[in-house]
Order: structure tokens, then C-alpha cells, then sequence
């Protein structure tokens, strides 16, 4: 087998952000139940005792023993039409009215509600991770969490070979053990693994061309009492939202190998409907990759800030040909951007990724209007501000951390928290 070129190398690395800066970066829905107390309409009838006078016979005198048959007998039962007399009581109708008013005063169950933390690109086992999940411990604690939604790059630096992986300690159970909620996690590019490991080994860790690596993360829902991912991609309902876990490192690789191009195309299909379909007032999509970002990495469709110009490099170097498909659309994020302007970009209220290891809370933007773009990598380690300045309410790329959020009714609270427990900033607003 020829050896990969020194440049294709260069090329590859600077895509996924792999070496001394890594990069950061199906079907079936679980839906935690929502109870209302609703007081029943209740009426209480009393019914008085009717009165029934008796008929009064005159005895007969007491001069003599009448004969048994002169004396008619007296017919105590009314006519039917006779009139009561003045002292009876009119018999009470105990039947209700359909539209009789309740006879207690109706009450309106609370909106219902969903709280959750999100955070990403965690799984290193390291300190700071374990630092953060302290701290979503005690925020939970004080301020209530339904679960976490964890946006990718679960297990660096290239995922895990089986069930029984001892990294499944390291970087997940262990650091979170003392949080008692579902963790609802989705697929990035290091939970796929490298490419061809079996010969380079993690040279290129992180490019998320080993699937295999990402399916064991499904099968780990089998085995952990806080782990959910039931499929690559999948949907659930919360009090008044509805989630959509997305994998996007499938729409990265669309251009690049024929697997995950036909199962982006059945993830975009099968995700839009449900999306369309949902009923709740909150439509909330999470995934790895972000669709814009200030960060290292940058916009879908111009990751690393390679707009343009790629494809004269790469066609220059020598042996590349189509090995890896269409190299300059997977490095820059082509598919992502395609996928979640069909499936995003004004359909859903709110969209939360990594990949990008900093916190952004921003602003929408005009080419999708109504759609609110979040990303949450600092989980576990930090990169620096990108290149591109797009409008923010919030954003740190000093310290790591998580966000906090609210949903009750239409209304929406936001928190920011750093790994020393600090609230940073805050929001609310109504939908």
C-alpha cells in the first residue's frame, strides 16, 4: 500500500484540527412523561323527603256489628292527576343539565415546563471536565434539570471499539456519576474515530471516517442507566418542546462516502417530517456541527475559513484523485450547511452544537429568521475566537462551561455558568 503524501497529511490535519489543537468534533424517541392536576367539576344535590298525607275514614257508630260486607273498603292510592294538597313538598329534579354551571371554581393547570443543561466536546476524563460536571451538579441541584444534552465528542480522541471500552469509565460514568439524569447525546466527528486506524493508527484521529466507532455509542444506550442514544439520529418530546437529535458528522462525510451520503439523505427526510409534524411550541434541534460560529472552526460551508481555493491545492498533490471522495466539501462542511438549511434554518426555535470549544449565545440571522444558534464546546477544553464576528448576546472563549435553559409555555431563561460555578450572563424572552 503507498503511503499517504506528506501534503495530503498537512491537508487533513488542518481540516479536522487534528495534532496539537484537536478538533472538536436514528430512529426512536423517548419522552419523559408531563402531568397536569386538573380539579374535577363536581355538583352536590340534596333531595328533600316528599310528604304524603294519608286519606282520613269517619268510623262507623258504636251501636252495632256491621255486617262484613257493608262497609266499602278505602282506596288509599291518589288519581293520577289528583293535586297535592297544600303541604306537600314538589319532589326535587336530581337530573343535571349539561351545561349546569360547576359548582367549584375550575383550576388552570401550571404551563408546562422542561429544564436541561447543555454542554460538549467533554469526553476527556480530565480535571476540568470533572470540575464542570461538579458544577452542573450543583446548579441542577438549586435551579432543577430534567437531563443534559450533550452535543458531541463524547469519548476523545477516537471514540470507542465496544461496550465494554474502559474510556466508557474514564470520560463518562466516572465524571458524571454524582448527576442522576438521562444524558441525551448525539455523534461528533471524534466519536467516529480516525481514518484507517488498522494502518495509521490515531494519525488522524478525529476525522470521523470510522462509523463503526459511532455505532458503538448506540449500543451503549443497552448498557448505562444515564446514556441515551437509541439511533444515530432520533427525536423526543419534553413538557412544551420537542428535541431532534441530529448526526451531523454523517452530513460532513456526505460528500465523501457513499454510506453516509445515503444516510443523510433518509436522516434529512425522515428528520423534516418529524419536525413538521411536531405540535409542541418549542422545536429544539441539537447536533455537533454548528451551523454559524465565531469560534475556530467557523460557518458550515467554510470551515477553517477555506471558502475557496482548496480545490486547486488538493488536485495538485499527487495520488489523491477521488480516494476520499470530494475532500474539499467534507473539509469545509458543505453537507452541514445543506443539511441544516433544509432541516433548521426557520423550523426549528433553537439549534445547540460543539464542535467550536467555547460558549455562543447568538443572534439570528436573516437567512434564517426565527431560528436562534447556539454553540456549547467547552465542556472540557477551550479554543481560541475564529475568524468571523457574527452578532452575540453571550459568548467566552476563556473559560469552559455549560448553559443552563428553561422552556415553560412560550417563555424561555437561559443561564451561563463557568467551571467555577460563576452565573456569567442571563436571558429571557418570550416566543
Amino acid at each position: 500500500m503507498r503511503k499517504l503524501t506528506k501534503p495530503l497529511a498537512i491537508a487533513i490535519t488542518a481540516a479536522f484540527g487534528i495534532g496539537a489543537a484537536a478538533s472538536c468534533g436514528g430512529d426512536q424517541s423517548a419522552a419523559p412523561a408531563d402531568t397536569s392536576a386538573v380539579a374535577a367539576d363536581t355538583a352536590a344535590v340534596i333531595t328533600p323527603d316528599t310528604v304524603t298525607p294519608a286519606d282520613t275514614v269517619e268510623p262507623a257508630p258504636d251501636t252495632a256489628t256491621p255486617a262484613p260486607d257493608t262497609v266499602e273498603p278505602v282506596d288509599t292510592a291518589p288519581a293520577p292527576d289528583t293535586k297535592p294538597v297544600s303541604d306537600t313538598l314538589e319532589p326535587v329534579d336530581t337530573e343535571v343539565a349539561v351545561d349546569t354551571e360547576p359548582a367549584v371554581d375550575t383550576v388552570t393547570p401550571p404551563p408546562a415546563e422542561v429544564r436541561f443543561v447543555v454542554l460538549g466536546d467533554t469526553g476527556t476524563g480530565s480535571d476540568t471536565q470533572k470540575q464542570v460536571a461538579g458544577v452542573v451538579k450543583s446548579r441542577c441541584d438549586a435551579l432543577g434539570c430534567d437531563f443534559a444534552l450533550m452535543v458531541g465528542d463524547n469519548i476523545y480522541d477516537a471514540g470507542v471499539t465496544s461496550v465494554m471500552d474502559a474510556q466508557w469509565q474514564e470520560k463518562f460514568e466516572g465524571p458524571y456519576a454524582a448527576i442522576d439524569m438521562p444524558f441525551y447525546a448525539v455523534l461528533g466527528n471524534h466519536d467516529n474515530g480516525g481514518f484507517l486506524s488498522m494502518f495509521l493508527g490515531d494519525t488522524f484521529a478525529g476525522a470521523g471516517a470510522e462509523f463503526e466507532r459511532g455505532d458503538v455509542e448506540v449500543q451503549y444506550t443497552q448498557m448505562s442507566t444515564k446514556w441515551r442514544m437509541p439511533a444515530r439520529y432520533y427525536d423526543f418530546a419534553a413538557g412544551p418542546a420537542h428535541f431532534f437529535a441530529l448526526d451531523t458528522n454523517d452530513f460532513v462525510w456526505s460528500y465523501g462516502n457513499p454510506i453516509a451520503e445515503q444516510r443523510s439523505g433518509i436522516q434529512v427526510d425522515t428528520q423534516a417530517e418529524r419536525i413538521d409534524d411536531a405540535e409542541e411550541t418549542w422545536r429544539v434541534a441539537f447536533g455537533h456541527h454548528p451551523f454559524i460560529s465565531n469560534g475556530r472552526h467557523g460557518d458550515a460551508g467554510a470551515y477553517e475559513g477555506l471558502e475557496e481555493g482548496i480545490t486547486d491545492l488538493l488536485a495538485a498533490l499527487p495520488f489523491v484523485g477521488n480516494l476520499l471522495g470530494d475532500l474539499q466539501q467534507v473539509v469545509t462542511g458543505d453537507g452541514v450547511q445543506e443539511a441544516l438549511d433544509t432541516l433548521v434554518c426557520g423550523n426549528v426555535d433553537l439549534y445547540f452544537a460543539g464542535h467550536d470549544h467555547d460558549r455562543q449565545w447568538l443572534v439570528p440571522i436573516d437567512d434564517c429568521p426565527g431560528t436562534t444558534f447556539v454553540v456549547s464546546g467547552a465542556g472540557s477544553k477551550l479554543t481560541a475566537h475564529g475568524a468571523k464576528y457574527h452578532p452575540v448576546l453571550f459568548e467566552d472563549y476563556d473559560r469552559e462551561g455549560f448553559f443552563w435553559v428553561r422552556l415553560v409555555g412560550n417563555r424561555l431563561e437561559a443561564k451561563a455558568f463557568d467551571k467555577d460555578g460563576n452565573e456569567q450572563w442571563s436571558t429571557e424572552y418570550t416566543k
